[in-house]
């Protein structure tokens, strides 16, 4: 885990599979690529997960993967785990 992310929000809980069900998912029209946003909850506050991939010859290549921290709310940012878009 980033350790930003762990300072801040502590350990990642098991995300719940409705969790996932409730987030949102966005496919290309090829389904090539997809853009992706899950509620995780953490010890020490909440955040989402924002996920940016492209599908090239049958792999996902993550482009972007980012950790909103939503609370508490004196700790409300955004922290870049990868960042390789355009």
């Amino acid at each position: 885990m980033n350790p930003r992310v762990k300072d801040v929000l502590g350990e990642v809980e098991p995300i719940d599979p409705m969790t996932i069900l409730n987030g949102s998912v966005s496919y290309s029209d090829d389904n090539t690529s997809v853009n992706s946003t899950i509620k995780i909850t953490c010890k020490n506050g909440k955040a989402m997960l924002d996920i940016s991939a492209d599908r090239v010859n049958g792999t996902w290549n993550y482009s972007k993967i980012a950790i909103r921290i939503k609370s508490p709310p004196e700790k409300k940012e955004t922290i870049e785990i990868l960042n390789q878009e355009l």
